[in-house]
């Protein structure tokens, strides 16, 4: 043990036993008495093992000074216990092979490893603790093609974080889907296009890809019943989960109940609070909530939060003209409205309603099969 300017040994091999916790050292052994100067010193420490000849690691200690001038300093060494035994243990795990903890241990100080160190056993638990199950379904069937068509080993690696990466897309996509309450069957591809020309898909197509999202948008779709406003939003949200988003539909009556309840319970902060990780809320039939003043005013209060903060998407049908009587207050419906329709998209939807063209064509189909007596019947049978 030595000045760090200085190349004389003061003290060397003195044995520290595990509750050893200070040495002293005379800091003055290299230089005259009262000649100026000072000492900055650090320790480096051996660890042996009974019955080893060798030392097993090495690591050095800076050392605390209690006092000061040219008299003996009692150098402390706080640590002194937990490094031996951090150092040993680290050294040691290198020696006796393969858990993973040990290998990182090794590689991280320049130990290396050989092939035999690694038991291929552990692999299925070391996927399950890192949370990998492709990996774990996969891993054997992709190693025997690899070996067989001699694939390089960051092909086998790459292949393998494929399968992984799409099926935890798949896993999250099934759990977005599960908590959105989206209506089944409603997507683009079940949208019937022709019947609403006014309404063209390239349109739709590119609000599904989200980007309005930014910055907190909206999108409101305005159009008498049956139009297909639930079913075109539906669609946009099912587009929207798979890219990443997260949505929530409801109807606007319930959500509004649900709202006032945690009013009553003082809990309306973080209900409205849970709201916030969606990317979108799909509120239905807005227009259909006729609320008393203390009921409207939450639904005014979620409108208000998610300003220019996070998406709402609206089925109305009926005008904005209309909207007075969701709020009472003539004041409230105007923020309201101001707020829904800046940064908004509005799609128009006005056309025959699905279920009338639905009964028509149904009463169509009925007129133009012949009716079939009970005579025609018997001859059928007698046929």
């Amino acid at each position: 043990m030595g000045a760090l300017d200085d190349p004389i040994m003061l003290a060397q091999d003195l044995p520290l036993s595990r509750d050893d916790n200070f040495l002293w050292v005379d800091p003055q052994a290299d230089r005259m008495v009262r000649e100026r100067g000072g000492n900055a010193v650090a320790g480096t420490f051996k660890c042996y093992q009974t019955g080893r000849g060798d030392a097993l690691a090495m690591f050095d200690e800076p050392i605390e000074c209690g006092r000061k001038g040219h008299q003996r300093l009692l150098l402390r060494f706080p640590d002194i216990g937990d490094r031996a035994r951090q150092a040993h243990d680290a050294a040691a795990g290198c020696r006796r092979g393969p858990s993973i903890a040990r290998q990182l241990r090794c590689f991280a100080g320049g130990t290396r490893m050989t092939a035999r160190d690694v038991d291929i056993h552990t692999l299925p638990g070391m996927l399950t603790a890192l949370r990998l199950p492709s990996f774990h379904k996969l891993w054997a069937e992709i190693a025997t093609r690899a070996d067989s068509e001699g694939w390089p080993a960051a092909r086998f690696l790459a292949v393998l974080a494929e399968y992984e990466l799409a099926e935890r897309d798949m896993r999250r996509i099934r759990r977005h889907l599960n908590e959105a309450h989206l209506p089944a069957g409603k997507t683009l591809a079940t949208f019937d296009f022709k019947a609403l020309p006014s309404l063209p898909r390239p349109r739709v197509e590119a609000l599904a890809a989200g980007d309005w999202l930014e910055g907190g948008g909206n999108l409101i779709a305005i159009g008498n019943s049956g139009t297909g406003k639930t079913h075109i939003l539906s669609a946009i949200g099912h587009a929207l989960i798979e890219a990443g988003h997260r949505v929530f539909y409801t109807r606007t009556s319930d959500l509004v109940q649900r709202l006032q309840a945690a009013r009553r319970d003082l809990v309306l902060e973080a209900a409205l609070a849970k709201l916030d990780r969606f990317d979108l809320i799909i509120l239905d039939d807005i227009t259909y909530a006729h609320k008393d003043q203390a009921e409207t005013s939450v639904l005014f209060e979620l409108i208000a939060r998610r300003y220019e903060y996070r998406s709402i998407a609206i089925a109305a049908n009926q005008p904005f003209s209309g909207w007075d009587q969701i709020f009472p207050d003539k004041a409230m419906t105007v923020a309201a409205i101001d707020r829904l329709v800046h940064h908004a998209t509005i799609l128009e939807m006005n056309a025959q309603s699905y279920r009338q063209r639905a009964a028509t064509a149904n009463k169509r189909a009925g007129a133009e099969t012949p009716a079939t007596t009970s005579n025609d019947n018997q001859n059928k049978g007698a046929d």
